[in-house]
C-alpha cells in the first residue's frame, strides 16, 4: 500500500473503472462468451449447469417478473438455501433492475420480522421448510406479499420456455449505478438491526480476491452474507465454476467436496477454517488441488495462519480477507486492493501515521448508499467525501500492511450473526426483576475464532437467581446463535472510565479468564 505522508492516507493501486456498468449486463456478457462452460455444480446432486443454461433460466425469470408487473426498484426477498434455482433468480432480478433482499433461511420468526419490517418486499422466494415462518412474519406486520416456494409446481412455472428468450435485453445501465441492487443484513454492528443498501455499481466493482486464477470455487456461505453474494458474482464474471450445497458446513463435508471436485479455491469463514484444520480427517485428506484458501469474518492470528500453511497448505496461498458488508473487501493479508483508500483516526478525529492505532476509515471508488430507510444510522457511519467508518481498530506498519486489532464498537458477532446486546440484557432483566445493572458482551474465543455471547450482572441483596438459572432462562428463549455460550457472571461492580462509561474491553478480558477457569475445572472433574 502506498502512503501519502502529507494527507496521511494509504492507497491501493489507482485504476479507471466504469461505475455505470450494469451487473446484469456483465453477467449475461460473460455467459454469452462461454455458453458451453460449466458455471455451477450442485454438490448435493452432482448436477452440472452450463453458462447458457443459467443464462436462459435467468432470462425466463426476468420475463416472468416483467409480465407479472415487477419492475426496477421493486424489492424481492430471497429466504432460501443455496439451491439450483437461486442464482437464476438473482441474475433475473438484476437484469430488470430489481433489488434482492436475501434472508437466512433458518432465521426464527422474530429475526425475519426485523428485516421485513424494514424492506417490505413485494415478492418472496423461500424453501418449503421456512414457508410458515415467512407467511406468519409477513402477516404479523401486515404486508401483502406473494410467496413462491422452491420445488412447487407454481414456482417451476417461472422457468418454463417462453419462446422469446433470444430477444431479451437486460435493463440499460444508464442511471442504474447508484440504484439499490441488494439489501443485506448488517453483520458486524451493534444496536438495533440495520439493512445495508448496496448499489449496482457497488456489486459490479468486485475485483478478483486472489493472484492465481481460479477455475473452481466452493463456499458454504449463503446469500444473506456479503461473501455469498460477492462469490456468486465473482464466479460468473471470472469463468470460475461455483460449487454449492444446501447442507450446513462440517469439516468432513468440506473435505469430501474439495477432494471430489478437485477444488482449487476455497472460502471459509475464520471460525470454519479453524474447525477444518482441527478435524481428525484432515490428517489423511488430499488438499493438493487447493491453490488459494480465502478466509475472513474475524481476526486470524499470524501464528495460526503460518501453522496451517506449514502443516497442511504448503502448496497454497492463504489469503486473510478483511472487509464488511458496508465497505466490501478492504485488504488481503494486510494489502489494500485496487482503488481502496484507508485512513486511521483517533477518538478526537486526528489523522494517524504508521504504527499508530485508531479507527479504520475506508473510501471505495463507488458510493455507499447507506442503511435502507435509516438516515440516522447512515449519518453515523458515512463521513464527507464518501469515507466510511468501520468501527474497527487497526494500524499500518512501516511496510504499509494493515493489522486489525479489534472492534471499537460494542458488537457481538457469533459465527457471522450480529447480536443486539440490548436484547440479551432485556431478557436477563426479565428473568429476575431485581437485576438493574447488566452488560452483555462478546468474548472472543481464540480457538473457535468467534465471539461467544456472555453477560455480567452486578450483584445486589435482592437477587434470587443463580448464574446457571439465568443462563438457562435466556438460552431457552433465544435462537442458538444468541445463546450465552460464553457464560453468565456476577460481579461487584463494572469497570468504568473516568466519565463513568462501562469499559467493555476489560469485561471481555475478564470473561475470557472466567470462561477458561470454569472449563478447566469441568475438565478436571
Amino acid at each position: 500500500s502506498k502512503f501519502d505522508s502529507e494527507a496521511k492516507v494509504w492507497s491501493g493501486i489507482q485504476t479507471q473503472i466504469d461505475p455505470n456498468c450494469s451487473i446484469g449486463e456483465r453477467i449475461f456478457s460473460a455467459f454469452e462468451r462461454n455458453p458451453s462452460d460449466i458455471a455451477e455444480i450442485n454438490a448435493d446432486t452432482n448436477q452440472k449447469f452450463t453458462c447458457n443454461e443459467i443464462r436462459i433460466r435467468s432470462i425466463r425469470v426476468a420475463q416472468y417478473l416483467s409480465r407479472s408487473g415487477y419492475k426496477e426498484g421493486d424489492i424481492i426477498c430471497l429466504a432460501a438455501d443455496n439451491n439450483e434455482w437461486l442464482s437464476s433468480i438473482v441474475v433475473g432480478c438484476f437484469s430488470i433492475g430489481a433489488t434482492i433482499n436475501p434472508i437466512y433461511s433458518k432465521f426464527p420468526k422474530e429475526d425475519v420480522i426485523k428485516m421485513l419490517e424494514i424492506t417490505k418486499p413485494c415478492l418472496i422466494f423461500c424453501e418449503e421448510s421456512n414457508y410458515n415462518v415467512m407467511k406468519e412474519a409477513s402477516e404479523e406486520i401486515c404486508i401483502k406479499v406473494k410467496i413462491f416456494v422452491f420445488g412447487t409446481i407454481e414456482c417451476d412455472e417461472i422457468f418454463v420456455e417462453t419462446g422469446q428468450e433470444q430477444s431479451f435485453k437486460s435493463i440499460s445501465s444508464e442511471n442504474l449505478a447508484n440504484k439499490t441492487a441488494a439489501i443485506l443484513g448488517s453483520s458486524g454492528t451493534s444496536g438495533p438491526f440495520k439493512a445495508v443498501s448496496l448499489s449496482y455499481s457497488n456489486l459490479s466493482y468486485r475485483k478478483q480476491f486472489n493472484s492465481k486464477r481460479s477455475t473452481s470455487l466452493i463456499s458454504f456461505t449463503c446469500l444473506y452474507w456479503i461473501s455469498g453474494v460477492s462469490l456468486l458474482i465473482f464466479g460468473f464474471l471470472s469463468k470460475c465454476i461455483r460449487i454449492y450445497t444446501k447442507q450446513d458446513y462440517t469439516p468432513e463435508l468440506a473435505i469430501k467436496f474439495i477432494e471430489k471436485y478437485r477444488v482449487d479455491t476455497v472460502f471459509l469463514t475464520t471460525d470454519f477454517m479453524s474447525t477444518l484444520f482441527r478435524c481428525k480427517l484432515i490428517e489423511t485428506s488430499d488438499l493438493s488441488s487447493v491453490k488459494v484458501f480465502l478466509t475472513g469474518g474475524s481476526i486470524m492470528s499470524e501464528k495460526m495462519r503460518m501453522k496451517i500453511k506449514s502443516e497442511y497448505l504448503q502448496h497454497a496461498e492463504i489469503l486473510d480477507v478483511y472487509g464488511s458488508t458496508e465497505t466490501g473487501w478492504i485488504s488481503k493479508n494486510g494489502s489494500l486492493p485496487e482503488n481502496i483508500q484507508v485512513k486511521i483516526l483517533d477518538d478526537d478525529g486526528t489523522l494517524l501515521g504508521p504504527n499508530e492505532s485508531g479507527e479504520i476509515i475506508v473510501k471505495r471508488p463507488t458510493k455507499f448508499i447507506g442503511y435502507f430507510n435509516n438516515d440516522e444510522e447512515t449519518k453515523k457511519i458515512l463521513l464527507p467525501d464518501n469515507w466510511i467508518r468501520t468501527g474497527d481498530i487497526g494500524y499500518f506498519n512501516d511496510d504499509g500492511l494493515l493489522t486489525i486489532i479489534g472492534r471499537k464498537k460494542d458488537s457481538i458477532v457469533h459465527y457471522g450473526y450480529s447480536i443486539d446486546a440490548r436484547e440479551l440484557e432485556d431478557l436477563i432483566r426479565e428473568c429476575d426483576k431485581s437485576i438493574e445493572k447488566v452488560c452483555a458482551i462478546g468474548m472472543f474465543h481464540t480457538t473457535l475464532c468467534t465471539d461467544l455471547p456472555a453477560a455480567f450482572i452486578v450483584k445486589n441483596d435482592d437477587l434470587t437467581k443463580t448464574e446457571n438459572e439465568i443462563l438457562e432462562f435466556v438460552n431457552k428463549r433465544v435462537h442458538d446463535h444468541k445463546q450465552l455460550k460464553g457464560g453468565v457472571y456476577f460481579i461487584d461492580r463494572f469497570p468504568t472510565s473516568v466519565t463513568g462509561k462501562i469499559q467493555r474491553g476489560k469485561l471481555r478480558s475478564l470473561a475470557a479468564t472466567l470462561y477458561h477457569e470454569k472449563n478447566y475445572q469441568k475438565n478436571k472433574m
